[in-house]
């Protein structure tokens, strides 16, 4: 090997530096690609490994030796996406569980023209559905998403629980930034939310 080749591999890859993890992907190295792709969607921790690879590549890939192959690229993007996925569900507590799809899918006594699903999202921003079950076993669905209250942005949540033998649920309390609200403005809020339905 010549000098010129020697020092071309030591160089700084400023491909490696944009393009890490599709730039790994597409020399064979499609595991580190995505980890690289899944770690780089943090703004640091993108920037991290943009560096590292960026004076990496040249050592680390096979770069002149072997083609390069946009399927790896496409099959990374694909797993990253997934993984994403994944994790948002995972973080999200569970929001596929079977509590969560009936509270979605039901209608309250108050509001019989919609579901609570519709109900959410035409009331809620970035909703959120999380399911579990308490110390005394009892099961649990809480629905958070920002609202507008006393012309301020807020976090609301609500919390549905179900009976012991799972046949049926109830409202059981509505919080604003974590501070528990009465029965009135909870009432107030279901209204609301049952008009805004989509």
């Amino acid at each position: 090997m010549s000098e010129n080749q020697v020092e071309e591999k030591k160089g700084w890859s400023w491909l490696g530096f944009f393009f890490a993890p599709y730039y790994y992907a597409g020399y064979g190295k499609v595991k580190k690609g995505v980890i690289y792709a899944i770690i780089g969607a943090f703004p640091l921790f993108g920037l991290i490994i943009g560096i590292i690879a960026g004076k990496n590549a040249r050592k680390d890939l096979p770069i002149g030796k072997q083609d390069f192959k946009w399927a790896n690229v496409a099959l990374t993007v694909f797993l990253t996406i997934a993984s994403g996925f994944t994790m948002k569900t995972l973080i999200n507590g569970g929001t596929s569980s079977q509590e969560v799809k009936v509270i979605k899918q039901s209608k309250l006594e108050m509001c019989p023209t919609a579901t609570v699903e519709e109900m959410v999202d035409g009331f809620f921003g970035d909703p959120s559905w999380k399911s579990g079950v308490t110390e005394k076993g009892i099961k649990f669905v809480n629905i958070g998403g920002d609202i507008t209250y006393a012309n301020k942005p807020v976090r609301a949540v609500i919390q549905f629980t179900f009976s012991k033998n799972g046949t049926s649920f109830k409202y059981q309390a509505f919080e604003i930034n974590g501070v528990p609200q009465n029965q009135f403005i909870a009432g107030v809020l279901l209204k609301k939310m049952c008009e805004n339905a989509k």
